[in-house]
């Protein structure tokens, strides 16, 4: 009996390295690449600017983008951005930029929901103020989920 259940207990463990190992090759890293033109909405009820925006992407399709912003010192930005794809998964995003004739940072993939639930990435993000109230973010990076 002892033995039966070392051999059991073998087989279990082997079974989960093996679907855990499937599961980590599965994550691929696609660029994630857009530009994406959003307006103005307003500031939410935690005083940060809201900016809303739509881009079909390569790869991704359609996609909402969803920002919400707090400058501090004038010339830091630090705040999230809620990707929303045609099939309703989401990614989520956190950026912190500095003033430098427009707003350069960095971004992280900090999860999501349904296929982006693990994801993971990031890379550079711009905001460009064309005009007032409208806002074009561009990012270069990547996606892995």
């Amino acid at each position: 009996m002892k033995r039966f259940m070392f051999s059991a207990t073998l087989a279990v463990a082997a079974i989960v390295m093996v679907l855990s190992a499937a599961r980590a090759a599965a994550a691929e890293e696609r660029p994630f690449q857009a530009s994406v033109e959003t307006t103005f909405l307003g500031w939410d009820a935690d005083g940060n600017l809201v900016y809303s925006g739509t881009a079909t992407l390569p790869h991704w399709g359609w996609t909402k983008h969803l920002a919400r912003v707090a400058i501090q010192n004038k010339n830091k930005a630090t705040g999230t951005i809620t990707v929303y794809f045609g099939n309703g998964d989401m990614v989520n995003i956190e950026f912190e930029q500095v003033w430098d004739g427009i707003w350069v940072g960095d971004y992280w993939v900090t999860g999501g929901t349904g296929k982006f639930a693990d994801a993971a990435g990031g890379g550079t993000i711009t905001a460009d103020a064309r005009e007032a109230g409208k806002v074009v973010l561009t990012y270069e990076g990547t996606l892995s989920y």
